[in-house]
C-alpha cells in the first residue's frame, strides 16, 4: 500500500510534469508563430525586393532604348553630313575645274 506522503509526492510529481508539458507546449506554439511571423515578414521583404528589381530592370531596359535612339540618331546626322561633305567636295571639285578650263570665247579666238 502507498502512504499518504507517498501518494501526495506522486500527486505533486504528476502536477509538475503536467506544468512542464504545458509549458513545453506553450513554448512549442511560441516558436511556431514566431516561425511564421518570421516567414511572413520574409516574403513581404522579398516582394518588395522582386517589385524593386522588376522596376530597375525596366529602368535599364528604358535608358539602353534611349541610348540606342541616339546612337542611330547621331549615325543618321554622320552620314548625312558626311553626304553633304561629299557633295560639296564634289561641287567645288568641279568648280575648280570649270575655273581651270579656259572660256568659250578664248576657244573660239
Amino acid at each position: 500500500m502507498i502512504s499518504h506522503q507517498q501518494a501526495q509526492f506522486q500527486g505533486k510529481k504528476t502536477q509538475a510534469t503536467a506544468q512542464e508539458i504545458a509549458r513545453a507546449a506553450a513554448k512549442a506554439v511560441e516558436d511556431e508563430r514566431m516561425r511564421q511571423k518570421a516567414q511572413a515578414q520574409k516574403e513581404a521583404e522579398d516582394k518588395i525586393w522582386r517589385k524593386f528589381e522588376a522596376r530597375a530592370k525596366k529602368k535599364a531596359e528604358q535608358l539602353a532604348r534611349q541610348k540606342a535612339e541616339v546612337i542611330a540618331k547621331k549615325t543618321a546626322e554622320d552620314k548625312a553630313l558626311k553626304e553633304k561633305a561629299e557633295q560639296l567636295r564634289a561641287s567645288l571639285a568641279a568648280a575648280r575645274l570649270a575655273n581651270r578650263l579656259p572660256s568659250k570665247r578664248l576657244r573660239k579666238s
